[in-house]
């Protein structure tokens, strides 16, 4: 996840991400991510923009990710 964010926020892979902070993302950084994680994580999970957008760190969109496979993966059985 913390390669996501620093490749849709330009940042250096140095760079420290505090995975309990704000995100600070804008709209378009928002469809960015989305579209990203989806590219990944297709077709095990469904993500719309607003899922990103309720998720204000990297903590809290992880964590929602995890939930979001684990339901999916509890219809599947």
């Amino acid at each position: 996840m913390s390669n996501v964010i620093r490749q849709t926020l330009k940042l250096e892979p140095t760079d420290a991400i505090d995975i309990e902070a704000d995100m600070g993302i804008d709209s378009r950084m928002r469809i960015e991510l989305r579209n990203i994680l989806q590219c990944i994580l297709a077709p095990k999970i469904s993500l719309t923009v607003n899922g990103v957008s309720e998720a204000k760190s990297v903590k809290h969109l992880a964590m929602r990710v995890r939930e979001i496979i684990l339901q999916d993966n509890v219809k599947e059985v």
